[in-house]
């Protein structure tokens, strides 16, 4: 095959799967890393990809899919650390909690230091990390597992959160922007985002600050369902003063670290 056919097929396969391995092509192609990686740069610099840990995805790919778990969670590393931090400092001793699904969630169960904790989650990256903390009760959500996300949803989880109240919500974004609000990229797990908001008195969001003016596939709440901001000093001033003006508490999470 000659490599400018190659590079068809890897935007044709790229457009069915939305999210394409390099080990994967070397093996689809019966041809070396190398080769491979020529090709993969000459589509980025054409524009028609863009290359990610590991892999590729479409030139601003978080607007058609959500990149994996496994490969976002090598992505802002320490932006992701110090907002897991600064979202557990906001729990309280003896609180019922939700902790949403997704890689700075799971950076939010590692530094939890309160204790006699009820935790809800439907992450089991979420629940492993809070089996070990002592006098916190896990609770797993049930539901269909989606494998890339190692999380739960689907309408029996949607059941069993409608049968409890908590004091808070912790989720992630796909997207949030001042105009569409909280977004997700996965239907169904949007769909359980909006019951934990609803089962909560207090919704906090943590995300960095790539997700911010971001709108992905699915409506998950209003900007006026959310209290509380808790991301990175990548936000922009003028970021910072929307989501303030719309009532919404912004934690930059550099600025109260305390690890």
């Amino acid at each position: 095959m000659l490599a400018e056919e190659r590079r068809r097929e890897i935007l044709n396969l790229l457009n069915t799967k939305g999210i394409l391995r390099t080990a994967e092509l070397c093996s689809m192609f019966d041809v070396s890393k190398e080769t491979i990686r020529r090709d993969l740069r000459v589509l980025q610099e054409e524009g028609h990809i863009k290359k990610v840990y590991g892999g590729v995805i479409y030139p601003g790919g978080p607007e058609r899919v959500e990149t994996p778990f496994m490969y976002r969670e090598r992505e802002n590393r320490e932006e992701k650390r110090k907002i897991g931090v600064a979202t557990a400092q906001l729990i309280g001793d003896r609180e019922t909690i939700i902790i949403d699904t997704g890689t700075t969630l799971r950076e939010v169960a590692r530094h939890i230091r309160a204790s006699y904790l009820n935790v809800f989650t439907n992450s089991i990256p979420v629940a492993l990390e809070l089996l070990e903390k002592p006098n916190v009760e896990v609770y797993l959500i049930g539901g269909k597992l989606r494998a890339g996300e190692l999380s739960l949803s689907g309408h029996i989880a949607e059941e069993i959160l409608m049968e409890f109240h908590v004091d808070k919500a912790i989720v992630g974004a796909g997207g949030l922007s001042i105009r569409e609000g909280l977004t997700d990229y996965h239907i169904e797990e949007a769909s359980i985002r909006r019951f934990m908001i609803k089962a909560s008195s207090k919704v906090i969001v943590a995300t960095d600050h790539t997700k911010l003016g971001k709108v992905a596939l699915a409506n998950v709440a209003p900007l006026s369902s959310i209290h509380v901001l808790v991301t990175d000093s990548g936000i922009s001033p003028e970021d910072k003063a929307k989501f303030t003006e719309a009532g919404i508490q912004v934690i930059i999470a550099d600025y109260v670290i305390n690890s």
